[in-house]
């Protein structure tokens, strides 16, 4: 086959230049338009293929340069975080202000949130009625064990030291008798021998009479006196019954349907407790009252049995009428309120009556008698007893004339020797005073009972809950009437505020405890505040495999400043530090260097040409990098700048920023 101007199917160029003449003009153009069309539409072709992928299509680039030029460069670090209160405390019964956890009900609160406070101000308090008994209780024991303690430094009464001596001198005489009955036996003795053994018998009778007398009245004082002690008791309660039945009856009046009913009922039984005051106080009616009292059910049966018992000057038939007619219509609790109240206002005269008998009865009588008045009674009597003992061995011993006679006698001088021992003993206690144990003893029942008052004064003290500080009222969780544990009050010191932040492992190492930081808010615009890095949290948080060190910046109260009330926890802010600083340095852009390996290069400008040139960078603030080597000031530094147009690739685009042109950021470390 032959190609016409093209030579033989076997060697097509064999006859090329013959073939080029024979084409002519015509051939060429025809070869020029092939070429022509062919290379349009590769170019068509590319740019459909960039537009369809969306890369971008590189604009014809503008030159631009920069001088090479003196400036400060500053590197900071950005801390975001949030606000919170350096000082902020949870308020509660069970840990208050003084550190005492208080039981009760709470009776009050006196804040709601957002209030502003002071120091000492009052939050809340308990109902006090049962820790102010126990104060009142403590008080009295530590007021009896103090008398006590004086008592026994004050060392012996002088009555006490008399009687101790004449129970020395008593068992003297008694050891000289048993002697002397003794030797008379051993002499055979005589009639007057007898007669004095009759007349020591007599004697030792008469001494054991009047010693059981002594004992017994001593005995009859301590038991006044602990039926004092008891009937007390008895009356204490009484009184507590009295006080918490007026607060029953109160609160039962007030909350029974219908406030006339209650306010009714409460007026009925107040009367009624009147008028069995004044019968129940009078002599003759005190103590059938607190019979009446103690077996009575409730309230109207108590009323009836007191006009049938009682006499006054006024009669109870009204009264009782308006009681049963308007109590029970009040509720249950109002009624049990109302008879809790009338049976203790009946007991109470005669409890308290009985209680002054007797306390009065003891002291007439001399007095609570001692622990030792009863221990030396009991000595006198044993000791009359023995002593009639051996009278009475030396009188049968003397009639019978019998060898046993000898042994009761020798008995009786043991006895009244070891009597007599055990008398100077005492004696000899009393003139020395008492024992170190005895006061080490009394010394500490004393700070026993201190202790003890000492902890309900401070029960008392913790129902009412204070502010610690100045300060605004957070989240009030408590409500009144509920127990006192079961919520709480928040207070939050506005003016000590912290921002609460993070900084990762790259920048952890260059910040400090004590740098000065720029706070700004987002939530305060224009507010700029100057705080200081309080402290950097040793041991890191790593989440997902990175590393970031928990920070806290202190920002400094400034009462009064602008904008600080509207500064809030939980508010978004950020600490700005200050790292370093270069004043008066060689500095060039950051998109001005390139990356080639290893090294930084920037295009430098000389006359119409360029040429490349290592440089050593320092420090950089995201915008400038210092130069440190390769280049002088003055120098103009030529700009990589491309202006791209993008049209969106079909594959999605990140929203994050990259890096300027030419590469990474100067200095190896994420931009700051």
């Amino acid at each position: 086959m032959r190609v016409p101007g093209f030579g033989s199917s076997v060697n097509p160029t064999a006859n090329w230049p013959g073939a080029r003449a024979a084409a002519g003009a015509f051939g060429w153009r025809r070869a020029l338009i092939g070429l022509l069309v062919l290379g349009g539409s590769s170019v068509a072709g590319y740019q459909v293929y960039q537009r369809t992928l969306g890369v971008p299509i590189a604009a014809p680039a503008a030159s631009q340069s920069a001088t090479a030029a003196r400036r400060s460069i500053v590197e900071r670090v950005s801390l975001p975080g949030s606000v919170a209160a350096a000082r902020q405390s949870k308020l509660s019964f069970a840990a208050s202000g003084n550190g005492v956890s208080v039981s009760g009900t709470v009776k009050g609160i006196s804040v709601r949130t957002g209030d502003a406070v002071k120091t000492g101000q009052e939050l809340a308090r308990l109902d006090t009625t049962s820790l102010e008994f126990a104060a009142q209780s403590s008080q009295a024991a530590l007021t009896i064990a103090r008398i006590k303690f004086a008592q026994l430094i004050a060392g012996a009464l002088p009555p006490d030291v008399a009687s101790a001596t004449q129970a020395v001198v008593s068992a003297q005489a008694s050891v000289a008798r048993a002697e002397g009955d003794l030797q008379s036996l051993r002499d055979g003795g005589s009639a007057a021998d007898r007669a004095t053994v009759r007349q020591s018998v007599l004697a030792a009778q008469n001494a054991l009479t009047t010693a059981q007398q002594a004992l017994d009245t001593i005995q009859a004082r301590a038991a006044r006196d602990v039926e004092a002690g008891n009937l007390q008791q008895t009356l204490d309660t009484m009184n507590r019954q009295l006080v918490s039945a007026k607060s029953e009856l109160e609160a039962a009046a007030g909350a029974s349907s219908g406030s006339n009913v209650g306010s009714m009922a409460l007026s009925s039984a107040r009367d009624a407790a009147d008028l069995v005051r004044e019968r129940c106080s009078a002599l003759s009616s005190r103590d059938r009252c607190a019979e009446i009292a103690v077996a009575a059910t409730d309230g109207a049966s108590l009323l009836a049995a007191l006009d049938r018992g009682t006499e006054g000057p006024r009669g109870m038939a009204g009264i009782i009428a308006n009681f049963n007619a308007i109590v029970p219509s009040a509720g249950a609790a109002t009624e049990r309120a109302a008879f809790r109240l009338i049976q203790a206002t009946a007991a109470t005269p005669s409890l308290a009556a009985r209680v002054n008998a007797l306390v009065f009865a003891v002291g007439s009588g001399g007095g609570i008698p001692s622990a030792d008045a009863l221990a030396n009674a009991a000595r006198a009597l044993d000791g009359a007893l023995a002593t009639l003992t051996a009278a009475r061995a030396r009188q049968d011993a003397l009639v019978a004339g019998q060898p046993a006679g000898e042994q009761n006698l020798i008995s009786a001088v043991d006895t009244a020797r070891a009597g007599l021992v055990t008398a100077i003993a005492r004696r000899d206690d009393l003139l020395d005073g008492p024992l170190p144990t005895d006061i080490q003893l009394q010394q500490q029942s004393v700070l026993q009972a201190e202790l003890s008052l000492r902890r309900a004064q401070n029960d008392l003290a913790g129902a009412v809950l204070v502010a610690p500080f100045d300060g605004l009222v957070g989240p009030v969780t408590m409500t009144v009437g509920e127990p006192s544990g079961a919520g709480s009050i928040i207070l939050v010191d506005p003016l000590s505020m912290q921002l609460n932040a993070a900084v990762q492992e790259a920048d952890v190492v260059r910040l400090r405890p004590g740098q000065s930081v720029n706070l700004t808010f987002d939530a305060l615009a224009g507010t700029t505040l100057q705080g200081r890095l309080f402290s950097i949290s040793p041991s890191a948080d790593v989440v997902q495999g990175v590393s970031s060190y928990a920070v806290v910046v202190e920002i400094p109260a400034r009462t009064g400043a602008a904008g600080r009330v509207d500064l809030r926890t939980g508010m978004a802010g950020t600490a700005v530090v200050e790292i370093s600083r270069r004043d008066n340095t060689l500095a060039l852009p950051v998109r001005a260097l390139k990356r080639q390996g290893r090294d930084q290069i920037v295009e430098v400008q000389v006359g119409a040409a360029t040429e490349t040139r290592i440089v050593k960078i320092g420090a950089t603030d995201g915008t400038f990098t210092e130069v440190t080597d390769g280049l002088k000031e003055g120098d103009v530094v030529v700009l990589p700048t491309a202006t791209t147009t993008t049209r969106p690739a079909t594959t999605g685009a990140s929203s994050a920023g990259g890096p300027p042109a030419g590469g990474p950021p100067p200095g190896g470390g994420p931009g700051r």
